[in-house]
């Protein structure tokens, strides 16, 4: 791509973000939730349950029936409204709940990783998650796990990075200064 190129994407990206950055929850008097500008004018329509302010990405998180879905700035539906949460889970990506199945979708509504887990942990500093298929879960020192489970790891763009079928599998481990710690505790 020539720097002209380059120049009109980034400004383009940029005015896309500011709309985004623009709108406003905005509840009517029948306490439906919609999108309205700097002037107050409604720029979505007020059908929502709930709506979050809109990211970076000019997206945002709504619900509608009880169920949640992702918006654009112009309103367009990224992710159907079906599932039972949608919260963000990195800068990239959201984790979807549908049921007690979880999975991951990015900004643009596509699915990266299907909700077929039973889980899904944050982060760690590495950039990588555990996901579990079936188990328990079951809380130890105030982290929540799945007993019986069968557990794999994925990284921050949701690539699975060891499948879901070891039991036991912990994300990892390190020995520093002659300790043998978590790593979410050495970070």
């Amino acid at each position: 791509m020539n720097i002209k190129g380059f120049l009109c994407l980034a400004m383009l990206v940029i005015a896309i973000s500011s709309q985004a950055q623009d709108l406003r929850v905005f509840v009517n008097a029948k306490g439906k939730v919609g999108y309205a500008d700097s002037s107050g004018n409604e720029v979505i329509k007020c059908q929502y349950e709930s709506g979050q302010p809109f990211n970076i990405s000019g997206t945002a998180i709504v619900s509608k029936s009880g169920k949640y879905g992702i918006i654009d700035s112009t309103g367009v539906v990224r992710l159907p409204l079906k599932y039972t949460q949608i919260t963000p889970w990195n800068a990239e990506l959201y984790l979807i709940k549908s049921g007690k199945k979880m999975g991951l979708a990015d900004h643009n509504g596509s699915i990266v990783l299907p909700a077929n887990y039973s889980y899904i942990s944050r982060l760690n500093c590495y950039g990588r998650a555990l996901i579990a298929i079936g188990g328990k879960a079951t809380q130890n020192d105030k982290k929540t796990y799945m007993a019986n489970a069968k557990y794999g790891i994925i990284d921050s763009l949701g690539n699975i990075l060891i499948d879901a079928k070891y039991r036991g599998l912990y994300e990892f481990s390190n020995y520093i200064n002659g300790v043998n710690s978590q790593a979410g505790n050495a970070c």
